[in-house]
């Protein structure tokens, strides 16, 4: 009994320290003084931007270097060059420090500005991985850093109430940026992830390849984009990354907002199938109906885009056994933006530069 106490105890305090700290990591602008916004500096107005996400592929490795290394190289920034990128969700970045993985990411911007005439500038921040962590890629001639936070330290929502305190496995990054338009300027929030693999899935206890830690994360995700949604409905919130998982996961169902993570609890009538995809029952009668009416959407623009071809397995951003996999997605404010207004692609091969193609989407802003 008395331990059983003191294991409430510590969990109790656990959380709270947890949440205090999440706070205020939250709070702490990772911006580098050489990022922060210049009042001197006037932008040209911009009428379309470019969002792109990629995995590196563990780019700047130990066992990476020399001619193997730039080879990688040259091929990543091909891939943000063919696809005309302004901002690059970054995965995958090495370095067991910040320092080390920042000396990794300005190699690589040396490169681009080199073969694509602009400034670009490489952001990054901490991670619960000792040796990978995300970043961003910013053309600072097109857009105006604001801000970057750290998601890190986010307690995720829990699927069942008796499971233990579960973080994000890497550190999201919330970047925060103002880019010029006619007649004015728009405020974006950029959430950069990258949820957990399925390698060694042998260890997850609930056999569902870690789906249902993927699915914390995605809830956690989601609550974060549609906290800054409601509370500041000028600013156009937009998710990109790695999500490890194809869109007939709850992960992606979650990430959208068309179903809370509650639905997937014991007591809900959505379950995880040992492929880590999704299966709802009916509803049960008398069971009160989640609505998605205040729920902000979300929708995956390259998914949107190409749903035939994903669904079908001919076309995705990985490969696996033969078959294409859309891993990697850009996900948009489903009520603030036509199809006119949006356009989505791959660039890339498999296998050259990453396991991964690069994705983009090209949004029309006025």
């Amino acid at each position: 009994m008395k331990k059983i106490l003191l294991s409430l105890i510590y969990g109790i305090i656990l959380a709270l320290v947890g949440s205090a700290l999440a706070e205020y990591q939250s709070t702490i602008n990772l911006l580098p003084a050489s990022a922060q916004p210049n009042a001197k500096q006037i932008l040209k107005p911009v009428r379309e931007l470019t969002i792109c996400s990629q995995n590196l592929h563990r780019y700047g490795d130990a066992g990476s270097k020399g001619a193997k290394r730039k080879k990688q190289r040259e091929y990543l920034t091909g891939r943000f060059v063919e696809a005309e990128c302004d901002l690059v969700a970054l995965q995958e970045v090495i370095g067991k420090t910040i320092r080390q993985s920042q000396s990794i990411l300005d190699e690589l911007v040396k490169n681009l500005n080199q073969r694509s005439g602009r400034r670009f500038v490489a952001l990054t921040g901490p991670s619960n991985d000792e040796s990978i962590r995300n970043a961003w890629l910013v053309d600072e001639n097109k857009t105006k850093p604001i801000a970057m936070l750290s998601l890190k330290q986010d307690l995720l929502p829990k699927l069942q109430k008796n499971m233990p305190p579960a973080y994000y496995s890497r550190g999201p990054l919330l970047l925060r940026i103002e880019v010029p338009i006619v007649n004015g300027s728009k405020k974006l929030a950029l959430i950069n992830f990258h949820l957990k693999s399925k390698a060694n899935s042998w260890k997850d206890p609930f056999k569902s390849q870690f789906e249902h830690l993927r699915l914390q994360m995605a809830a956690g995700l989601y609550n974060s984009a549609s906290q800054i949604t409601k509370s500041e409905p000028q600013t156009m919130v937009i998710l990109a990354g790695d999500r490890n998982t194809t869109q007939k996961s709850p992960s992606h169902i979650v990430l959208s907002g068309k179903r809370p993570i509650s639905d997937f609890s014991s007591s809900g009538y959505c379950r995880i199938t040992n492929q880590a995809e999704s299966t709802c029952l009916a509803q049960p009668p008398g069971l009160k109906q989640n609505s998605t009416k205040d729920r902000p959407l979300f929708m995956g623009a390259i998914q949107s885009q190409f749903t035939k071809e994903i669904n079908s397995g001919d076309l995705g951003s990985y490969r696996f056994r033969g078959r294409y996999e859309l891993i990697d997605e850009i996900y948009l404010p489903s009520d603030s933006l036509t199809p006119k207004q949006v356009k989505s692609g791959f660039a890339g091969k498999i296998g050259e530069g990453s396991d991964h193609l690069l994705v983009w989407t090209r949004l029309r802003l006025n």
